[in-house]
């Protein structure tokens, strides 16, 4: 099993931009989703498009990727 799980995150704007996560296997799902909201104006930031965060699902490891997945360790998702 591994220790890590895999998300894809999709903005809208005039176009689907998606994205990639890796986050430790123990951060459940809403948390992961929190932070994915957090992209916006990281990741989404894209020939000056005003992009919306749409939603995330967990995929595969092995899935089609269309980038790297950006990583994240446990401490990336505690409370400031």
């Amino acid at each position: 099993m591994s220790n890590f799980k895999y998300y894809e995150v999709t903005a809208t704007s005039m176009q689907v931009f998606k994205t990639y996560i890796k986050v430790p296997a123990e951060i459940d799902f809403e948390e992961v989703c929190l932070k994915a909201r957090e992209i916006d104006g990281g990741h989404f930031v894209l020939q000056n498009e005003d992009w919306q965060y749409d939603e995330t699902r967990e995929i595969f490891e092995d899935s089609k990727m269309l980038d790297e997945p950006r990583e994240y360790i446990k401490e990336d998702f505690k409370d400031d």
